[in-house]
């Protein structure tokens, strides 16, 4: 997978881009839209390939101890026919969960190591 970043990390503005021939990774651009210091991130997603598509995502902590944090990850999107009737048969979870798991997995190792 080629990766390409542009503009300062951790800043509004910044876009991290992939291209990959594997058809599950495709090619696309997430951008960081807006910082909440402390509590989220609201981020542009936009697909190229395999197919094209745009979501935001927000992703907000809070401590709930010294020890744990409580995540609220949200992504909105929207499909338009026919890929929509596929949402009928396809299961999200099982397509994304593994890749949600490994993204929650390295925010604990992250927020962790900040301790």
């Amino acid at each position: 997978m080629k990766k390409e970043y542009r503009n300062e990390d951790g800043k509004p503005g910044f876009i991290s881009a992939w291209d990959s021939e594997n058809k599950k990774v495709g090619t696309g651009e997430q951008e960081i839209i807006q910082i909440n210091e402390g509590v989220g991130i609201t981020t542009a997603l936009r697909f190229y390939k395999p197919f094209s598509g745009k979501a935001v995502a927000q992703l907000n902590t809070s401590a709930t101890s010294h020890s744990a944090t409580n995540v609220i990850w949200q992504l909105d999107s929207g499909m338009h026919y026919p890929v929509n009737i596929m949402l009928l048969i396809i299961n999200m979870e099982k397509l994304m969960g593994e890749d949600l798991s490994q993204g929650l997995s390295n925010l604990k190792w992250k927020l962790n190591k900040n301790y």
